[in-house]
């Protein structure tokens, strides 16, 4: 679990309200990620994890180009009962599959009892990186 950010582990796991999981009132869907964090993250990675933070119940299939990708905790998961080959091996904790076989991957995810949000990107992360500089200045 070295692959982890530090932030995933279960000693640091916290809720967007800054609770721990033992304590009450912890919000389970929800992740803080801590400020100094944000700015170590490229464009995509930004993306996945402004969705992601409040949505931590859901295998999030985060789609770049033709293909979507699994992170950290949701690519343990998707390689494991989807039979996906790590991306760059396991230490990287990231799995993928192509646009064509989204619906057989999501039944049998759903059919396990998993939620899921499919992520249609909108935008690149150039795109995305262009606007945030534009907004700086």
């Amino acid at each position: 679990m070295d692959a982890l950010p530090d932030f995933l582990k279960p000693q640091n796991l916290r809720d967007c309200h800054g609770l721990r999981p033992e304590e009450d009132g912890y919000d389970d869907t929800s992740l803080y990620i801590p400020d100094h964090r944000w700015k170590e993250f490229t464009a995509t990675m930004t993306q996945y994890w402004k969705i992601k933070q409040y949505n931590l119940e859901k295998i999030i299939f985060f789609k770049l180009g033709k293909f979507y990708e699994i992170f950290y905790h949701d690519a343990i998961i998707c390689q494991k009962l989807l039979d996906l080959n790590w991306m760059g091996g396991a230490k990287k904790l990231h799995v993928g599959f192509p646009e064509k076989v989204l619906d057989k991957y999501l039944a049998m995810l759903v059919n396990n009892g998993f939620k899921v949000a499919v992520i249609e990107q909108t935008e690149t992360p150039r795109q995305l990186e262009e606007r945030n500089v534009e907004r700086r200045k």
